[in-house]
């Protein structure tokens, strides 16, 4: 069979081209990139706007925030934040002031950077940064932006750990792609030490040692819903399906989010994960499942952490608007719930002590543009501070050196900012 080739008719400027091919003329729509959106109308103009007094910085992207860090990349006590972008960016800021100390564009990567994190990756006594996106490479560059490593693959990457697997006092790196797989590669030689097969795109990854053997297990889900748990040689041991179902509808979607935490105290971790389904689960060691709960909307974020300061985690849970009762908990290890309110759409959490007073705090962003934090023991509201649009994530990390932890968070708004904590 002969291959014919297309040729542009037509393009207009939202990437609308119509071929001619044969006697057909076949319309294929091509996502733009970020930078040739006109989007702008959508958001206020931030050099006019009135600064919250919590807020440290504010850096302008031109599209959405996907992701960001933190962590000390230059060893001066502090941790510098980094963003990824839609607008196919990665940009790395000094964390106490904002200013930017190197960032990379469309010069380097294509369309959208989807996953950054900082990790010292080839065990060198210093951070690096790590990110991987639509153009199909995880790229490592060190704390002055020099692109020290870089690993190509098939499809878009989604999201990039680093850890060391084999036990061997190396690190790895593990990442989930659009091929629909789970990749280990040894970062000193780049070889690929084994993959985990899915049905769909891997989205979501964790490491924790599940089994209780000193050995580490990686925890990866895909869009289909299914979570597989895989030891560290790449033995598949055991798999739990999630109801697929039809959230086309919602402007955020988180998919089938996983973690881990020891919640029982007996040296293995459970394996929790939220889905789309509504329901949030933990699970054993074998994949049994110890305890659910069930909402009526879609569970975005999960994160766990001593709160009550007893040696025991506690969970906290986001979910989505509900209709009636509250939709952000914080229960216990057996799915006892401590507190709860009812609030703005949850997308994101985090959990850390932001006020100085040596207990965790919870902090969420929400679908109202909100960031908000509680005390992690009651639930009272400790804080505000507004974005401009729906809050995609957040991280902590002491930003200017004292101790304490500072919130970056970037969202729709196309802004990662920069905040610190006021009554």
């Amino acid at each position: 069979m002969s291959k014919t080739r297309l040729k542009s008719k037509k393009e207009t400027k939202y990437k609308k081209i119509i071929f001619a091919c044969l006697d057909e003329e076949i319309e294929v729509t091509v996502m733009p990139k970020g930078s040739e959106m006109d989007h702008k109308a959508e958001w206020k103009e931030f050099d006019s706007r009135v600064k919250d007094e919590k807020e440290l910085w504010l850096q302008e992207y031109d599209w959405f925030i996907y992701d960001c860090a933190t962590g000390d990349l230059t060893g001066n006590g502090k941790a510098e934040a980094v963003g990824a972008s839609e607008d196919a960016s990665l940009r790395v800021v000094q964390g106490d002031n904002g200013s930017v100390l190197w960032k990379f564009g469309a010069e380097k990567f294509f369309r959208a950077v989807i996953t950054c994190i900082i990790n010292d990756v080839n065990n060198d006594g210093k951070n690096e940064v790590l990110c991987g996106g639509c153009d199909k490479k995880i790229h490592v560059f060190d704390a002055k932006g020099e692109e020290i490593w870089t690993f190509p693959t098939k499809k878009w990457i989604y999201v990039i750990r680093v850890a060391d697997i084999t036990g061997n006092g190396r690190k790895e790196v593990i990442f989930g792609s659009r091929d629909r797989t789970l990749r280990v590669i040894d970062y000193e030689t780049k070889k690929e030490l084994w993959q985990g097969s899915f049905e769909d795109q891997v989205r979501h990854l964790e490491i924790g040692d599940i089994t209780g053997d000193g050995k580490l297990e990686i925890i990866g889900t895909s869009t289909d819903q299914v979570l597989k748990v895989f030891d560290n040689t790449g033995k598949e041991l055991w798999t739990h399906e999630f109801e697929d179902v039809d959230y086309s509808g919602i402007d955020y979607r988180t998919g089938l989010f996983c973690l881990v935490g020891d919640l029982t105290g007996n040296g293995k971790a459970e394996v929790l994960a939220g889905s789309e389904d509504g329901t949030f689960k933990v699970f054993d060691e074998t994949g049994n499942v110890l305890w659910m709960k069930k909402f009526e909307n879609v569970v975005h974020c999960a994160s766990v952490a001593d709160l009550t300061g007893d040696g025991k985690l506690e969970i906290v849970i986001g979910i989505d608007e509900l209709k009636s009762g509250n939709n952000l908990l914080v229960v216990d290890g057996t799915g006892k719930e401590i507190w709860s309110v009812k609030t703005d759409p949850v997308y994101t959490c985090a959990i850390g002590d932001i006020t100085g007073n040596n207990k965790p705090e919870v902090v969420i962003g929400t679908a109202e543009s909100r960031v908000i934090a509680f005390e992690g023991t009651t639930g009272k509201q400790i804080m505000e501070y507004k974005m401009d649009n729906y809050v995609r994530v957040i991280t902590l990390g002491d930003l200017d050196g004292d101790g304490v932890l500072e919130i970056v968070c970037g969202g729709k708004d196309c802004t990662l900012r920069g905040v610190k904590y006021k009554a």
